[in-house]
């Protein structure tokens, strides 16, 4: 073989060796456009999946009950305002809405007057501000700022049935209120009668009011009669009634 053979063969081989590593340049070129193209789908479904995501993303709150003499843990059931409550529930709510509401203790006055307002509807808080603000005379911060204490007590609690026009109901409360002056003098007893329409709403957002009423009963309307009893301290007589606004 000549030397213009070899150096034939020689060219021939170099672009043979020229050619292959440009061919696989170009192979892995492609695969690499391949691999992008698949990471960036794979990336704008998932960006699709979390934006479809997004509206059922919320935070739920659970109470934990543990049992103090077993041990055993269970979470509290949420109550929504669509099942129907027990009678006896409603009854014990009512009693603790017009002890709370009625009662005067100046070291508890403050949270007296917070759970009072967890029960009532917005018009009725409306009216127990006007009645609480200092700036009124007639505030129980001012009449009572001597010591003067207001115990209550709930005797009974009628189902009146449903309010007329609404899908309100109607309960009537008998109760006592003993009213001892500056705190230390003798206890005097009146008697009531609470007219109070109310109905279950779905229970308040804020945290602080729905641990103070997580059923959300509110009351709508509170009408209060004095009952004055005819006879000697045991009530024996017939009661009159003296109209007055709550």
């Amino acid at each position: 073989m000549g030397k213009a053979q070899e150096l034939e063969v020689y060219f021939a081989e170099a672009a043979s060796w020229d050619a292959g590593r440009e061919a696989a340049r170009a192979h892995s070129e492609r695969i690499a456009w391949r691999v992008a193209t698949a990471a960036c789908l794979a990336s704008l479904l998932m960006g699709a999946s979390l934006v479809a995501l997004v509206p059922l993303h919320r935070v739920e709150t659970a109470l934990v009950r543990v049992d103090a003499r077993t041990g055993v843990i269970d979470v509290v059931p949420r109550y929504e305002a669509t099942g129907k409550v027990d009678e006896l529930v409603t009854r014990y709510l009512l009693g603790q809405c017009v002890h709370v509401c009625e009662q005067f203790y100046f070291a508890s006055a403050l949270n007296d007057y917070e759970t009072c307002g967890a029960f009532n509807s917005a018009a009725r808080n409306q009216d127990l501000y006007q009645r609480w603000t200092p700036a009124n005379p007639q505030s129980p911060l001012t009449l009572y700022r001597d010591g003067t204490t207001l115990r209550t007590q709930v005797a009974s609690i009628t189902f009146l049935g449903s309010a007329r026009g609404s899908g309100s109901q109607l309960a009537q409360v008998r109760y006592q209120v003993g009213k001892r002056a500056g705190g230390t003098g003798p206890e005097a007893l009146t008697y009531w009668i609470g007219t109070l329409e109310y109905a279950y709403v779905a229970p308040s957002r804020d945290a602080r009011t729905r641990a103070l009423n997580p059923l959300g009963l509110q009351v709508l309307d509170w009408r209060r009669e004095a009952e004055v009893p005819e006879s000697a301290p045991g009530r024996a007589g017939r009661a009159v009634l003296a109209k007055e606004a709550p």
